[in-house]
This record gives C-alpha cells, structure tokens and sequence, in this order.
C-alpha cells in the first residue's frame, strides 16, 4: 500500500526533486525489505548471541550489540570483519528497490555496510554505481557517486565500521570522506529514508547542513515516531510512511523513463563510441609524428600507417572472440587499436578505457543481448571489467595491454577464454612504411634509420628519434622545464603534478588543484592553468580541457610525460618531491581520479627511495591512514629495505602477508627483502637466509600463474650470487626458466633476453 501525498511535506517540490536531482541517504531501516524467499538481514537480537557464541563472549551482553561489538573489535578484530561480510552479503533482494532507478539520483549516500543497493544497480541501465572510496574522483556521467561511510562488504580493503566506539570516531577517522559527503549533500535535495539519527557523527554533519544550505531535507519517519515534530522544527521536511510504502508511491508518481525515450540506449551509449571526424578539433600532421599523439583525428585522416596488425588482430579477435594484444611500451597499441575500431564492421563499436566494473555492467545491461565488439585500452589497468566483458556471449573483445601489465594480471582471468597476440618490434618493412608516410620535410635523413643489429630494441619511440625532424628529446624538455622554474614556481609545480598524475594513469583535475594550492579561487586556479598551457605551447604539448566534464585537464602527449617524469627524478629531484610530498600530504584520495589506478603505482618503494632519501616515512604513514591494505605495507617494506632498514621492512611484509597470505606479489616482496637483508653478509644464518629466499623464489615460479617476475629476479640474484659468493648452483636452473618463458613467448621483453644473456656469460666461466 502506497503512502498519500498528504503524507509528504511539499510533495509537488519533492516530486521535481526526484526528477532533476536527489540525494538518497539510506540507513539501517533501508535495508529491511525481505527478498523473493522471505530472507531479511539480521537485526540487533538475532546478531547478539550469534556473536557471542560466535567469539566465546559472555551471554551477559547478548542483549547490548553496541558494548559486544566494541569487546569483538578489541580482541577479534580481523575475525569480526571477516564475519560481518558474510553476514550482510546478500545474492538477493527485494525488487521494489529497483524503483531507485526512475529516480534522477545526484549521490547515493550510506551507513549501511550490506550490498543491496549493489544488486539493485547491477540490472540498472541508468546507473553504475561509483564507489569513491574505492575509485577515486568521479568523472564518468552515468556513474552515480556512492559514500558508504561506514564501509561495505563488497569491498575487501573498506573497514567496515561497527560498534559504539568506532563509529563514535568515524568522522574523524574517515575526515576526507565526511568532507566529500557534506560537499555532496550542499549541491542537491537530499531524501533520507530509514535512518535513524542515532550516529552522533552524522548527525553533526547533517545539522552543519541545515544551518549552512539552502537545499530542501526529506526525511521518511514510520508512522509512529516521535520525531516528525523534532525534525520539521529542525527544518526539514517530513515523510510519513515505511520505506514499502515510499517505494510504492514512488512507483505510482515517478514516470519510468526507459519506457518513454526508445533512444536511451544510443544516448548512453555515446561516451563509448568513434567520433566522427567533424566533432574533432584539428591536429596537424606534424604533431602526430613529432608529439606522438594519439588522437581520433589523426586515425581518420590516415596520418598513421596500417601495419600487417591491424588484419592479424582483427581476424583474430572474429575468430577468438576474446583476444588481448600485448606489447612493449610506445608499440603502437593505441593506435592499432583505434585503427581497427574504424575499420571494424560491427552494429555496435565500444571503445573502452578507464572504466568500473559497475560501468561495465551497465553497458552490459543497455546492450541487452545485441552483439559488439568492445576495444579496451590498457586493458589490464581493470583487469575484472575485461573479464566481466569477456564473459559476455554477445561481445568479443579486443584488449591491448603493456607486456609487464598483462604478465602481472593475466592470472586474474582464469576461467576465461583469451587468447594473448604479440605486438612485436616493428620490423624493417614496417618502419619503411611508416617512413614513406612521413612527410619528406618532417624527415631526419632522405633513407630510413633501423636498427644495427638484431639485439637492439626497435619499437615507435626508436624510429621516431632516428628518422623525425623536431621529436621531443629529453634536452628539449629539460631545457623547457629550466626556463619554466626560472620563471614561475606555480606554473612548474602544475607541470610537475600534472606529469606524476598521467604517468601513473590519473589526470589533474581542479579539485585537486584546488587543494593543492589551497584555495577555492578558481579565478586564480584558471590563471595558474592559462600560464602552464602558454608554456607547454611552446613545444606543442597540450594540456587540454576535457570536453565531456571541464574540470578535467589531461596531457595529451605520452611522450611528453615520458620524457617529463624521467627528467624531474634525475635533474629536478628536489623541487619535484616536494610536489608529490604536497600531493600526498593536501590532497584527499577521494579528489584523485582512479585513485585505485593510481595508488598501484604512485607510491612504489623505490620511487620514494630515489625521491625522498631517509624522509619518507611520514609520507607512507599518511597513506596508510586511508589505505592501510596490503598493498601499502608492501610498499612500505620494500621502501624500509632500500634504506637499509631491514626490520622495519621484514615487520611491514610480515603484516602484508599475514593480511593477503595468498598472494605471491607479497612473498616475492619477502624473498626479495630476505636477499638483500643477507647478501653482503658470509655468516651461516646470511646463508640459511639466502636459500631460504632463493627456495621462496621456487614456490613462487612454480605456482603462481605470473612467473616472468619470478624467473627475473631467481636469474638477477642467481648472477649476483655466481659473481660475488662463487655460487654458481643456481644458474642453469636460472637459464632453464629463462629459456622456457622466452620460447612459450611468455616472455619476450628485452629484459629477460639480456637476464638470459647474464646467465649464460656466468655459466661459461664455470
């Protein structure tokens, strides 16, 4: 039965509101809507005595959830979260709450730690859920931004926060996130609906809003609360009803717009498709070869040359369905992708990059049963979403991926069916070709410049710098970059922070710069970003504004920021550590777009070894503050064990493996940190320590899927142990690895071709 609208204050202002733009704050009562069998999630009385008998508690506080968690906590902690997860993980719900999808929702809001509002999105073909909190700062416009500040189960680095005295802190535990929930509840209406006031964190957060803003409060109140007069003197309006009874009249009031535009599907999917040439801006011939840019322009006015790829990956990816490219560094896998994306017949082309799995699964949902071929770009950056799309019998996809990248996620996609094609170098047909497109006036020499012999290395970046005029070098660089930080400290720093978010697959966007600078002055902000592109233009780099959602700024070069990120660590060291320590330090992760990108490679151990000497200990331990995974702590060692600091780091990869004991990343990381705690000792404990980690090494190959970086670091320490401790017992079985990766074409970097090389010499001496 439906509530009547004179049960809703202002219910004509409360209808537009859900029309063009909510937001929806759940809490506990939410969530009680029993699924299809009847299932409900346990209450206070059903979970106390479980708990108790659960941990071996004292029934005397089976009646008080909040004392019990808060005793759990102390002395269970892990075991507690553990336990949480699996009692409000749910693979069922109630389908009244697929009505939230008529609403236009501007943020959807939490302390519930369940899932059900996953499920509910995951048949959506409005919204993909946006978890900020795992993903970073929102850019996607169908992505709805979800703030779970208590946590949720679906995501296995959230705390989930339970009991008295740890949501009597959350606030301030979880400020950046608070922060961005006040922010979000200051831009739109907001509904409440099931939840209760009784967090004091909240609760302070939600009266700052009223006594701040000017945007209308609902709140759902059952029928016999005492609290419909508090809040309507509180200020807010009044719902009286259950969240049934809400549900139902939303159905009856809120046109479903799905049923009324039978174009929904192209519009959403228009992010997602191949531009037509005359939605592009220009770029000129010259700054496709000399800038490597790679731009739709450049693919549809046939600047680039059609290497023998483009047949091989397309027929392949007709035949295969599921088929991921791999190659090194500046191959070409942007260009080859965007290459065959246009020449692909398909009814429906995606081209996908940067994207969440929810995202993923609503294109899955608008697509229904229709067939597409699906192109994703760095493909292994989300390697879940390939696998979700993979799994599609509709779709077959075509992945491109980085050599290391695809040998460090490829386990991940067990269970499905892929084949893995190689891009190799180019050869010297190929690199004649792409010369004979190069206009005669942007060419070094009349004749092409290749390689001198077979051992060289020959990729796009090589032929640019020995057959084009005016490629960007890193003097060029270095030289723009001198005369930018004789001239403006603002303008370098926005350069700086600019080249350390692309290269670790973010971008600058103006929430961070306004943190960053520490001011809301987006006058000043845009003057700071004026000055920086007058200095880029300069060598044709841009710094270029989103078109889909302006407060984006990208790099658009990749060699640029190559060439940039590689300067700043060898001659700028000082000036652009200070800019990631300010980063770090002034910056919420939640501003950071893709953060979860981002952070895999932003806060690597020897980077901050190479940038901050002795001095980034504060650094980690502000990290850990919001990313206290295993991750982190694998980083922390790894950094502690550049410095020398081997028990900081054996205590760090200890507590990383006790927490993911599974993952072979981890024990790497230990056998790597045992090595080097022990080689420049001779004592038998060094020894013992040595086979020890050489042993850890063996198990690792032998079982985890991702055996290059095993086998490479077995060979490096197997040649260390040959030169320096006449210990040559581990250099065939080194060569044997080497061998076998190198033939399977598992491995066909050249740094295990010259780690074979190193072995072999050291084998020959013997």
């Amino acid at each position: 039965m439906a509530i009547h609208d004179d049960s809703i204050d202002c219910v004509e202002i409360f209808k537009e509101a859900l029309q063009s733009g909510i937001n929806l704050f759940t809490g506990a009562g939410f969530s009680k809507l029993p699924d299809a069998e009847g299932n409900l999630l346990p209450d206070a009385n059903e979970l106390c005595p479980q708990i108790c008998e659960r941990f071996g508690i004292d029934a005397r506080y089976k009646d008080d959830l909040e004392r019990l968690s808060n005793i759990v906590n102390i002395h269970h902690k892990d075991a507690f979260q553990k336990y949480l997860r699996e009692k409000f993980t749910v693979s069922s719900y109630n389908h009244q709450y697929d009505i939230l999808d008529r609403i236009y929702l501007h943020s959807y809001i939490t302390t519930n730690i369940d899932n059900i509002i996953q499920c509910v999105m995951d048949s959506s073909k409005r919204y993909s859920l946006f978890n900020i909190s795992e993903y970073g700062a929102k850019r996607n416009a169908s992505s709805l931004p979800f703030i779970p500040l208590h946590g949720n189960v679906k995501y296995l680095n959230s705390h989930l926060y339970f009991g008295k005295n740890e949501l009597a802190n959350v606030d301030s535990d979880n400020k950046d996130l608070f922060d961005l929930m006040h922010a979000k509840l200051l831009e739109a209406p907001t509904l409440f609906i099931g939840y209760g006031f009784h967090d004091n964190a909240v609760e302070r957060t939600i009266s700052k809003l009223l006594q701040e803003g000017n945007q209308d409060v609902w709140v759902q109140c059952m029928p016999s609360s005492d609290n419909i007069d508090y809040f309507r003197d509180m200020g807010c309006h009044v719902i009286v009803g259950t969240t049934e009874e809400l549900l139902k009249w939303i159905d009856l009031n809120i046109p479903n717009q799905e049923k009324i535009s039978n174009n929904i599907n192209i519009d959403s999917l228009r992010p997602y498709a191949i531009p037509t040439i005359n939605q592009l801006e220009v770029v000129q011939r010259e700054d496709y070869y000399t800038k490597g840019y790679t731009h739709w322009y450049c693919i549809l006015s046939d600047y680039a040359y059609q290497t023998k790829n483009v047949n091989a990956l397309y027929e392949a990816v007709l035949k295969n369905k599921n088929i991921i490219a791999v190659g090194i560094p500046f191959s070409g896998k942007t260009t080859l992708m965007m290459q065959i994306a246009a020449k692909a017949q398909a009814e429906y082309k995606i081209i996908l990059s940067n994207i969440s799995v929810e995202e993923a699964q609503r294109i899955i949902n608008l697509l229904g049963g229709s067939k597409a071929l699906v192109f994703v770009d760095n493909c292994c950056d989300d390697i879940t979403v390939v696998k979700l799309l993979m799994q599609q019998s509709n779709f077959g996809v075509l992945g491109f991926a980085d050599d290391y990248a695809f040998e460090s996620t490829k386990h991940l996609l067990e269970g499905v069916s892929v084949k893995r094609k190689d891009i190799g170098e180019l050869t010297r047909e190929e690199a004649q070709g792409i010369f004979n497109k190069i206009p005669v006036n942007f060419r070094k020499q009349e004749d092409l410049s290749y390689k001198d012999s077979e051992d060289e290395k020959f990729s796009i970046l090589e032929f640019a710098s020995q057959n084009i005029k005016n490629i960007l070098t890193s003097n060029r660089v270095k030289d723009l970059l001198e005369r930018v930080n004789e001239a403006s400290e603002k303008t370098f720093d926005i350069i700086a922070l600019s080249t350390y978010l692309t290269c670790n697959k973010s971008c600058l966007n103006m929430d961070v710069l306004c943190a960053f600078e520490n001011t809301t002055n987006y006058r000043i902000l845009r003057e700071y970003i004026d000055a920086t592109q007058g200095y880029l233009s300069e060598i044709n780099v841009p710094l270029s504004q989103d078109i889909d959602n302006q407060d984006y700024y990208e790099l658009r070069s990749n060699l640029f920021a190559r060439l940039a990120y590689k300067v700043l660590k060898s001659h700028f060291k000082e000036e652009f550590s200070a800019v990631v320590r300010k980063l770090i330090l002034s910056v919420s992760p939640y501003k950071i777009y893709r953060y979860h990108v981002f952070r895999r490679s932003a806060f690597d151990g020897k980077l901050f070894s190479d940038l901050f000497g002795d001095d980034a200990y504060s650094l980690y331990e502000r990290i850990f503050q919001f990313d206290s995974g295993a991750y982190t702590l694998q980083q922390m060692a790894l950094y502690k064990s550049h410095r020398h600091d081997f028990n900081g780091a054996f205590e760090d990869i200890d507590k990383a493996i006790s927490i993911n004991g599974s993952n072979f990343s981890m024990k790497n990381s230990h056998a790597i940190i045992l090595f080097e705690a022990n080689k420049n000792k001779r004592t038998s404990i060094s020894e013992e320590s040595i086979v020890e980690a050489m042993n850890t090494l063996r198990k690792c190959f032998s079982s985890d899927k991702r055996k290059v970086y095993h086998a490479q670091k077995f060979a490096e320490f197997a040649v260390y142990l040959a030169k320096n401790w006449r210990d040559s017992s581990y250099l065939e079985e080194a060569e044997k690895w080497l061998v076998q990766l190198i033939g399977t074409q598992e491995s066909t970097s050249s740094s295990t071709k010259n780690l074979l090389r190193q072995v072999r010499r050291e084998l020959s001496r013997i």
